[in-house]
């Protein structure tokens, strides 16, 4: 129930922006059968518009207290289309297979590229590059059975061309950008990027699973948002051991 610049400053991951104004002209794009969550700045708008959308007929809506100031979990960054240019909503899902097989592989090579800079967290780095080997899997196996070819020589970039023809990772954050970020710095601090890339991609692949149409398609980008998940775990669990 927040304004668009709010929404870019931090979201919950997932979350779809309805700012309170627009409610009522944009019921069409609320599943009534699903449990809702609502949720602003302190929990004022977002109790307004459960009143609103219960009027509407909807039965399982619940407004999230003091809002996302009172919110203590993860938040994605970004506006709205914060991702999006890398996942348009024209492409067909084959495509869209390609584009999150390229930034599960950016963000691959970013992990390998910072074990020299984070050699006390070696393990979980290690665990988390190996990971994107088996997600890159799945998605090849997911373009075979939606485009009806397996990935070709030049794959991803002989099906989609990243903006400005950069290597992308997720959060679709340049790599070669976000290496010379992490040089020099302290572990917590790599450590907190990578949970912040780690929650806008389970940001998209939340939203790929709630905008596709193909059943199998949204099941595989379901599959990947509860890796992303494990993946935040275990990055929380060694921010965790650092901070105490």
């Amino acid at each position: 129930m927040r304004q668009p610049q709010e929404y870019e400053q931090g979201h919950l991951p997932g979350a779809r922006l309805i700012p309170l104004a627009e409610i009522m002209t944009r019921l069409s794009e609320i599943d009534k059968t699903q449990e809702t969550y609502v949720y602003c700045r302190s929990g004022n708008r977002s109790h307004s518009a459960t009143a609103l959308l219960e009027d509407a007929g909807m039965t399982d809506v619940h407004n999230m207290l003091g809002g996302i100031d009172a919110w203590n979990g993860l938040q994605a960054s970004g506006p709205p289309e914060f991702g999006e240019f890398c996942f348009p909503a024209t492409l067909m899902p084959a495509k869209l297979t390609a584009v999150a097989w390229m930034l599960e592989d950016g963000t691959q090579r970013f992990y390998r590229g910072v074990l020299e800079t984070c050699k006390s967290i070696c393990g979980v780095i290690e665990s988390l590059a190996k990971a994107e080997d088996s997600h890159k899997k799945t998605l090849e196996g997911l373009y075979t059975e939606l485009s009806g070819q397996a990935p070709g020589a030049g794959f991803p970039r002989s099906v989609v061309s990243p903006p400005g023809d950069e290597d992308l990772m997720e959060g679709c954050v340049s790599v070669k950008k976000a290496l010379q970020w992490a040089e020099g710095r302290e572990v917590r601090e790599v450590l907190e990027l990578m949970m912040a890339l780690e929650a806008n991609a389970l940001d998209l692949y939340i939203k790929m699973a709630r905008g596709v149409d193909d059943e199998g398609a949204r099941k595989v980008f379901t599959s990947l948002s509860d890796e992303e998940q494990k993946h935040l775990t275990a990055l929380g669990r060694e921010l965790s051991q650092i901070s105490s």
